[in-house]
C-alpha cells in the first residue's frame, strides 16, 4: 500500500471527547519559524535545525504526521515515534476522555498548541 493510501486508511478525526483541532493558523503565525516546504508553500520549522513542515502539521486528523514530514523517519533506523498516529487536540476536553494527551515539545506553552 502506498504511503498516502495507508495514511487515508488510518485516518480519523480523534475519538469521542477528544477530537483533533485545527492549529494551522497558529503554526502559520510563527513568522520567526517560517520556511518553504518542498512544494514551495509556506511552512514552519519544528526546531532550529528543522524539519520544515506544512502549517497543517498535526491538524485535520489523526495521521502519521511525522512519517510524512520528518526526514529522520525516512531513514532505515528511524525513531520509534515515526509510525505513531496523532493530532493536536484541546487538552482540557481530552482530560475527560480515555485518550493519552502529551504536550508538544516543539512549541512554547503560551501558544496553546497541544
Amino acid at each position: 500500500m502506498a504511503r498516502n493510501e495507508e495514511q487515508l486508511s488510518n485516518f480519523s478525526l480523534g475519538s469521542e471527547g477528544c477530537k483533533c483541532t485545527d492549529q494551522s493558523a497558529v503554526l502559520a503565525s510563527l513568522t520567526k519559524r517560517s520556511c518553504l516546504i518542498s512544494e514551495g508553500h509556506n511552512g514552519v520549522m519544528l526546531t532550529v535545525e528543522g524539519p520544515c513542515v506544512p502549517s497543517s502539521y498535526g491538524s485535520y486528523g489523526c495521521l502519521r504526521h511525522d512519517l510524512i514530514n520528518d526526514p529522520k523517519c525516512q531513514m532505515a533506523d528511524s525513531p520509534d515515534y515515526c509510525p505513531d498516529t496523532w493530532c493536536f487536540v484541546d487538552a482540557e476536553s481530552c482530560m475527560r476522555s480515555s485518550e493519552r494527551v502529551h504536550r508538544s515539545k516543539h512549541f512554547p506553552r503560551d501558544l496553546g498548541v497541544d
